[in-house]
Order: C-alpha cells, then sequence, then structure tokens
C-alpha cells in the first residue's frame, strides 16, 4: 500500500468512517492543510510512492535514525509525534471550553521547586486534596507542603474500590453531600457490576503510552487497575513503578490479544508495533473526554474506562456495560463533550 500524507492523518486521528476526499472532516482538512500545504513536507522529507518502510534493523520511532532506506519512515515518525502533539493541545482546549476554569490551578508534585509555592500561595487555597497512592512518600509530600504553606492537606486513597467511601467523604469536607452521594451510590452500582463479572477466560491485554507504544504500564500498579477490574490480564509484569519500557520483542513475547493505546499514533496501519503483531490482534484507542477513561489521570475516571472496557472484551457477560459507562460519564462530567470511549483500529 502505497503511503500518501491523506492516509497517514487517517490513520493517525480520524475515526469518522464517511471521511475521504472531498468530504472530509473538519479534523483532517484542518491537519491536512496544516502540514501539507503547498507540498512543503513531501519535498523536504521526500515522501512519494517510491519510499518503503525500511527493511533493517533501524527502528525509527524509537531512536530517530535517519539512515538512507529509512528517511521516509523516520519522517513519518516525526510527522506523527507532531501529530501526537497538536492533538494534546487539541485536547487541553476541549476540556477548558466544557470544563470552566480546568487546567487554571497547579498542578503539585514530588518535584516542588520555590516557583511553585508562590504560585500555589498566590492562589490562597483553603485546603489541598492529594487523591490517588496512599504511602509513606505522599504523607511526606503532604507534611513538606502543609508545613510551608500553612495550609491543611487531605491525603485521599486513590483506589477504585474505595472510590464511594472517597468521594462521601470529601463532599462532607466541601458541603457537597448531595451531589456526592449521587455519585458515590453510581459508582457502588458501577463496581457491583464489575466485580459480579467472571469471564471464563480473562483476556490478555497489553496497555501503553507513547508514540510508540512501549512505554507499558505494570500490572498491579493504578494505572492498570481499570484494566483488572474489568476482567482482563494485564501481560506487562509488575514491579516497581507504574511504567515499564519494553522492546517490540517483548511485546510478542507477551502475546497480547487486546492491545490498547494512550496515543493513537502507536497503531498507526505501518507502525512497528502494528507489524510486529500477528494480524488477528485487536487495537483500541482510549477517546474518552473530558478525560481519557483508563488512567490519565488515574481518578474516578477509571471507573467509566473499566465499565465501557468490559463490554469491549466480554460483550456477551457485560452487555450494556457501555451505555452504564456513558452514563456515569455524564453524571461525573455534565455538559462534557462525549464521544465514543474506544476507537477499535
Amino acid at each position: 500500500m502505497s503511503w500518501s500524507p491523506w492516509t497517514s492523518i487517517r490513520q493517525i486521528l480520524c475515526d469518522e468512517t464517511c471521511c475521504s476526499p472531498p468530504r472530509a472532516c473538519a479534523d483532517c482538512r484542518r491537519l491536512a492543510g496544516f502540514r501539507f500545504r503547498s507540498g512543503l513536507l513531501r519535498r523536504r522529507h521526500g515522501f512519494g510512492r517510491a519510499n518503503r518502510p525500511c527493511a533493517g534493523s533501524c527502528d525509527p520511532y524509537r531512536t530517530g535514525r535517519t539512515t538512507g532506506r529509512c528517511a521516509a519512515v523516520c519522517a513519518r515518525a516525526r510527522f506523527a509525534r507532531r501529530i501526537g502533539r497538536t492533538l494534546a493541545r487539541r485536547s487541553d482546549r476541549r476540556r477548558s471550553r466544557s470544563l470552566p476554569g480546568l487546567g487554571q490551578v497547579p498542578r503539585i508534585t514530588g518535584k516542588l521547586s520555590d516557583d511553585d509555592f508562590v504560585r500555589l500561595s498566590d492562589r490562597h487555597p483553603d485546603l489541598i486534596v492529594d487523591y490517588g497512592d496512599v504511602n509513606a512518600d505522599y504523607a511526606h509530600l503532604a507534611d513538606m507542603v502543609q508545613d510551608k504553606l500553612h495550609v491543611p492537606y487531605l491525603l485521599l486513597d486513590g483506589s477504585l474500590t474505595h472510590q464511594p467511601d472517597m468521594v462521601r467523604k470529601l463532599g462532607a469536607i466541601l458541603g457537597k453531600s448531595e451531589r456526592a452521594e449521587t455519585i458515590a451510590a453510581a459508582s457502588q452500582q458501577a463496581l457491583g457490576r464489575l466485580q459480579a463479572l467472571a469471564p471464563a477466560e480473562r483476556i490478555k491485554v497489553y496497555y501503553a503510552r507513547g508514540v510508540d507504544g512501549l512505554q507499558a504500564v505494570r500490572a498491579g500498579s493504578s494505572l492498570s487497575e481499570a484494566i483488572e477490574l474489568a476482567g482482563a490480564q494485564n501481560v506487562t509484569p509488575a514491579g516497581h513503578g507504574a511504567f515499564m519500557t519494553v522492546s517490540l520483542d517483548d511485546v510478542v513475547r507477551f502475546a497480547p490479544q487486546v492491545v490498547i493505546l494512550a496515543d493513537s499514533t502507536a497503531a498507526t496501519f505501518d507502525s512497528p508495533l502494528r507489524r510486529a503483531l500477528p494480524e488477528g490482534t485487536r487495537f483500541l484507542i482510549d477517546r474518552g473526554l473530558p478525560y481519557p477513561i483508563l488512567e490519565k489521570p488515574p481518578s474516578i475516571n477509571r471507573l467509566v474506562g473499566a465499565l465501557a472496557l468490559a463490554e469491549q472484551l466480554y460483550p456477551k457477560e457485560a452487555h450494556g456495560f457501555a451505555e452504564r459507562a456513558a452514563e456515569l460519564q455524564t453524571l461525573l462530567f455534565p455538559g462534557a463533550p462525549q464521544s465514543a470511549l474506544f476507537l477499535a483500529k
């Protein structure tokens, strides 16, 4: 199959089945005009029908090498990364429009600088809420920030099975008990459905971030919790930390039946990851809005992802779960744009 700018754009981002020239969707028209106006990229990087992917050992998606026969593939990888950054910025803008004020609050991480403390102090917070893993490191961070800013710091357990209790506790503190009870009850129902799911055989799933799909999420981590709650087996080994950088050979050895990716560029028709795996391997892209639904961020949105993924993997046993996922997403983010929760590639 010859490569063209148009087919690459379609493979990278578009889920509109009717999208093809001249009836293109708005996203594809914008990106086609943005990157290929006057054929500049084609002339600079040598795109054309004669170019073919490299038959050697060069892995441009990981190394960025541009050696001879690899030039066209490496140029495609650079283009894919640009598209990924464009889509990330667009996603941030969509969230800001759908949820006013989102993204305006400074983040707190383990590496706080003096400037971070100044920005936080300038916001005059009454309370700092830290939701996620609860361990000695995060307890130390909480003590440090609380002592520095003289602001109460609340550390909450973010595990999915504790969602109802966590929401009720936070609702009581914020004076939003009625809204919290509604969300807690819906979360409890979602957990009940998922915990009652008992597939005869657990489907093997590989989940990763990155444009190459090789930043794998470890089994047993908080980022993998939605996958395991959906009844699947995460094939990436458990270990220290949430991520593990793997090679294509590692992924082939894991032998996943389903690959879930946070970045759709890793699922293009000529990506090294897709070429390395058997033809029957299913590829799914996390397309939840206003947030991805599996782990980014690892918050209550993961319940939406667990429900939607369960029906993707076990359509008979989990029939109707995707509809419940859409209802929960609407409850959590009223007024936010809705989209297909997973895109099959």
